[in-house]
C-alpha cells in the first residue's frame, strides 16, 4: 500500500489507508512503502481532521478506521478511544478495568498501529510518561510529552485513575 505524507507540528506523519479506512499512521515511513500524493477524498479528510487535531485537540476523528490486531489489542484500543482528551490514565489502572496486566497494556499499545487518533499517548506510567511506541526514550518520548501537553489544556489532568500531570515540556516541541 503506498503511503501519504502530512507534515505536522511534530514532523511528517505516514498514512496508509485500505478499503475505504484509515489502517495505519505511522511517524517513520515504513519500509518497503511508497509515497503517493493521493486526491482521494478519504485520504483528504484523514489529512483535514488531522491538520485540525493539531489545532484543537478536542477534535473528533470520523474517518473510517481498520486497525489490525488481536482480539485482546482492539480490545485495548476500543478503550483507550475512550479516555477523554486532556486525561491520562496509568498501564495499571487500564489494566484493572480491563481485567489483566499493566505489560500487557503496554503491549498493545506498542502495537497500535494509529497512534493519535486511538490515544495511547494518554496511558502513562504510575511514575512518569512510561514508553511511546515501544520506546522508552528519545524521539518518541518526546512527541508523547508533546501530545500530552497539547492536550493538556483542553480537559481535567487528574481524574479518578489518571497519574500525576506529566512535566509540561511544551517548550521543547
Amino acid at each position: 500500500m503506498p503511503a501519504t505524507q502530512l507534515t505536522t507540528p511534530l514532523g511528517t506523519l505516514y498514512l496508509t489507508t485500505h478499503q475505504n479506512a484509515l489502517t495505519s499512521l505511522c511517524f517513520d515511513m515504513p519500509e518497503h512503502t511508497a509515497i503517493s500524493d493521493s486526491e482521494d477524498p478519504l485520504i483528504q479528510q484523514i489529512k483535514t481532521e488531522l491538520t485540525q487535531w493539531f489545532k484543537d485537540p478536542k477534535t473528533v476523528f470520523t474517518v473510517p478506521l481498520n486497525p489490525t490486531g488481536t482480539p485482546f489489542q482492539l480490545k485495548v484500543w476500543q478503550a483507550l478511544q475512550q479516555i477523554p482528551c486532556g486525561e491520562t490514565r496509568t498501564y495499571s489502572t487500564l489494566a484493572a478495568q480491563l481485567n489483566t496486566h499493566a505489560r500487557a497494556i503496554g503491549s498493545a499499545c506498542r502495537a497500535n498501529p494509529l497512534p493519535i487518533i486511538i490515544p495511547c499517548h494518554r496511558v502513562v506510567a504510575k511514575q512518569g510518561l512510561g514508553g511511546y511506541t515501544g520506546a522508552t526514550e528519545g524521539e518518541m518520548i518526546r512527541i508523547k510529552s508533546c501530545l500530552l501537553a497539547l492536550e493538556k489544556s483542553t480537559g481535567k489532568r487528574n481524574s479518578p485513575g489518571s497519574s500525576k500531570t506529566p512535566p509540561d515540556r511544551a517548550s521543547s516541541c
